[in-house]
């Protein structure tokens, strides 16, 4: 195909001086503009979220460590502790079996608890006192004459 001759690359675009030239100018200021806050944007979310990252594996790192020990207290509780506890309270108990004026202090703290014999086994619960019996209502006093 061939060009016609009138045809010229200037002819294509709009004259300087004309309206949409200048429409033309401002729409590519804009589009620029936008371009610009977009990537600025764009930016600050990449930061913010590598902040939250960087801030998420610190508080990440500070837990494991606080489980690291609670649980080397909570094993040596076991080790150590508990062991002392229940010799205590097996000594508390025959103590109180020889001593009976000491059983009630024996009975209100130890009694619902007795010596763990495996590190697995739960607490054995002691009896329990029976509920109270209500009391009978008491008879309207005589009426006065």
């Amino acid at each position: 195909m061939s060009t016609p001759e009138n045809y010229s690359a200037e002819s294509s675009a709009p004259p300087a001086s004309s309206p949409t030239a200048a429409a033309l100018r401002e729409l590519q200021a804009s589009y620029d503009g936008l371009r610009v806050l977009f990537n600025m944007v764009l930016t600050g979310a990449i930061i913010l979220h590598l902040s939250l990252g960087i801030f998420v594996f610190r508080e990440l790192r500070v837990v494991r460590r606080q489980i690291e020990e609670s649980s080397r207290a909570l094993a040596n509780y076991h080790k150590v502790v508990e062991p002392k506890i229940n010799e205590l309270q097996v000594k508390f108990t025959e103590y109180s079996r020889q001593h009976p004026a000491f059983a009630p202090v024996v009975k209100k703290y130890f009694s619902t608890n007795s010596p763990v014999s495996s590190p697995n086994a739960l607490p054995h619960s002691g009896p329990t006192a029976a509920p109270p019996v209500p009391l009978a209502p008491a008879s309207p006093p005589p009426p006065k004459r």
